[in-house]
């Protein structure tokens, strides 16, 4: 049984944070507990999330299919109830930002950021 999802609380949107050194348990379950922090936000009525794993070292750069298949895992969790910015290293970003093409085909609010002031700009701006 996992942890309960830890938030941080921001002005009108909630933090979770996944940090430290990217080992091949660390990066297999990041996805799974990024679901997880998603479900919780719902559940608790959150309707933004900033995902912060702009923290994690040494993480590999994501292809498509992980992009794609991430993405429609995390759309699935949000049931449309959860806006989602995903703030990461500028190197770990795509530049032509698939995974958020992807979320807008599937009707999930969602993007991604290098900083974080600006994803929470996108957070707290009215949709």
């Amino acid at each position: 049984m996992s942890a309960p999802v830890q938030f941080e609380m921001g002005k009108g949107y909630a933090v979770f944070r996944v940090a430290g050194h990217a080992t091949a348990e660390a990066a297999a379950s990041m996805f799974p507990n990024i679901v997880a922090a998603i479900a919780a936000a719902r559940e608790h009525k959150i309707q933004n999330l900033l995902v912060d794993i702009s923290g994690m070292t040494e993480l590999s750069v994501p292809n498509v299919a992980t992009r794609y298949f991430a993405v429609r895992e995390w759309a699935d969790a949000s049931r449309g109830m959860v806006r989602v910015a995903l703030l990461a290293q500028a190197h770990m970003l795509d530049p032509e930002k698939f995974s958020a093409v992807v979320a807008s085909n599937l009707g999930f609010r969602y993007d991604t950021f290098s900083s974080e002031a600006e994803a929470v700009a996108w957070l707290q701006r009215a949709v």
